[in-house]
């Protein structure tokens, strides 16, 4: 009997303004070429609707760019990421639209981003489910988000129900959430439990996007956790963060009912995109992943990287509320100056609702202020 077999490829967070600049390897185009379904997240939205964002972070791709994706060949794409409404629901509506072969998962309607998607290969059925954190793109409860369109929640409820409800429709069910702090090379404590918890649910495996760099791979009972798989391709004017370039490939091979799990790591230069074998990345990744083995280490990690972050994200709450930390410095006056130009003195609700409500963001200003005060609580 022919042996029914499946390669998926699982590649990060895609933003392109010039997609017809970037040149692809030809060694990785055989390798994506190589696979039955290849996914990837399409992190900002095509800028065909009304710009719709809190403050200056904006992202919008190239009318081109769904294309490209497709013709390189990815053909299941994730626009559920805290990007997707910066240009309002027409801009998500006519982004989703673009895609001509790929099956769009993680937005739209209540129905429609709540959805898990069944590809069948030979006749293995593989299921795909996209969210995102509880950002400004999510729909988060039905009373008040019912007849709107935007992205699956990842930490909402019906998020296990699907698991739940559609576990034995499928050979195997993946999920994809765009969560965690970016910049941070290990994942927070509560993605981790979160993540163990939706393969506890039923999960074969959970590959994660949003923190812009690689972060650690971890096999819980016998099935993958991909906490960050970086970016594949992330054309912006910001800054770069060490390993903001690099890329992690997570390839899951299903030959009948065995399950091999492999990494690839690849390197943005410019606009070319290849497969990465240098020490630097190696040793990085395998330094990541011993982190994740070791519990003191690992927190120690954590608490360093809260701690790092809480200045900004002390700061960014505190302007929500059209406040700033009085230092008494030529730098705060400044600062005070822009607020009172640019805010007019008050406050931004948009910004201090989303520093409040977004997991991530809350949850490292809590670790960060517990440490400070040296409480035990």
């Amino acid at each position: 009997m022919k042996k029914q077999k499946v390669k998926i490829l699982f590649a990060g967070d895609f933003c392109a303004r010039f997609p017809e600049r970037i040149e692809v390897s030809e060694k990785l185009k055989k390798i994506i070429n190589s696979c039955n379904i290849n996914f990837i997240n399409f992190e900002g939205p095509l800028p065909l609707g009304e710009l719709d964002v809190p403050n200056k972070t904006v992202l919008n791709q190239s009318l081109n760019s769904p294309e490209w994706c497709e013709s390189l060949g990815f053909n299941v794409v994730s626009l559920a990421n805290n990007h997707s409404l910066d240009y309002g629901p027409e801009g998500m509506v006519n982004t989703t639209k673009a895609f001509n072969n790929s099956a769009v998962i993680g937005v739209g309607n209540w129905e429609e981003a709540y959805n898990i998607k069944i590809i069948t290969v030979g006749a293995i059925k593989i299921g795909f489910l996209a969210a995102s954190s509880c950002d400004f793109s999510s729909l988060k409860d039905k009373w008040t988000d019912k007849n709107k369109v935007g992205c699956a929640w990842i930490n909402s409820s019906e998020i296990n129900k699907l698991i739940i409800q559609n576990r034995d429709h499928c050979d195997y069910l993946y999920v994809i959430p765009h969560g965690g702090l970016e910049y941070m090379n290990v994942p927070l404590p509560e993605w981790r439990d979160r993540y163990r918890e939706i393969i506890d649910y039923g999960a074969d495996g959970v590959i994660a996007t949003h923190p812009h760099v690689p972060q650690g791979v971890e096999i819980y009972k016998n099935k993958p956790i991909f906490y960050s798989l970086g970016n594949f391709y992330f054309d912006t004017a910001a800054p770069r963060k060490k390993f903001w370039d690099n890329g992690l490939l997570g390839m899951i091979t299903i030959v009948d009912d065995k399950v091999e799990i492999s990494t690839l790591s690849t390197i943005r230069d410019g606009h070319s995109i290849d497969i990465d074998k240098s020490d630097s990345i190696n040793n990085h990744l395998l330094e990541l992943n011993s982190i994740l083995k070791n519990d003191k280490e690992y927190l120690d990690c954590v608490n360093d990287s809260v701690l790092s972050f809480l200045p900004k994200y002390k700061s960014w709450l505190l302007s929500g509320f059209g406040a700033v930390e009085i230092k008494f410095t030529l730098k705060t006056f400044y600062k005070i100056v822009n607020i009172l130009r640019l805010r007019k003195g008050g406050p931004n609700h948009k910004i201090a609702m989303h520093q409040i409500r977004e997991e991530s963001t809350r949850w490292a200003i809590t670790r960060a202020l517990k440490i400070k005060s040296n409480s035990h609580l």
